[in-house]
């Protein structure tokens, strides 16, 4: 849906009184299909932080964006700003972003706190085995 309703969409956030607003829309209309691709693993980046500050492992979070930022982030943008001067590579760079994000919040979630969740939630009579996070212990490998 929203991949066709590109021209209406682009032209209702660009509009120009003095007409000058095409360089916009050209460039937004050549990073929409990286746009689009995005959205379901933007979703899925939203969800999972709700999830996480919900567990109070905003640790995991501060560490995930740092490392995301300086070792994802920042050297596509810097590769594609000076290898292409392209607005699609600041929308690559920040695809890639919420794709590490994505990865570490899934991992977090689902294998990390498999154990604490599925105790936490009646669903097992014995505490978490091992090394299984506690509720109050930080649950990140990036601590």
């Amino acid at each position: 849906g929203m991949y066709f309703g590109k021209d209406g969409l682009v032209a209702a956030f660009t509009a120009s009184r003095n007409g000058d607003a095409e360089g916009t829309q050209g460039a937004l209309h050549d990073a929409w299909p990286l746009l689009c691709a995005l959205q379901p693993c933007n979703a899925l980046v939203f969800v999972y932080d709700g999830v996480i500050y919900a567990a109070n492992d905003y640790r995991f979070v501060r560490n995930l964006m740092l490392i995301g930022f300086f070792g994802i982030f920042l050297p596509i943008a810097a590769a594609g700003y000076y290898a292409a001067h392209s607005f699609v590579a600041v929308w690559a760079a920040k695809a890639s972003l919420n794709a590490w994000r994505c990865g570490g919040a899934v991992w977090l979630i689902e294998w990390s706190m498999r154990d604490l969740w599925r105790h936490a939630g009646g669903r097992d009579t014995e505490a978490p085995r091992g090394n299984a996070p506690q509720a109050s212990e930080g649950t990140s490998l990036l601590q």
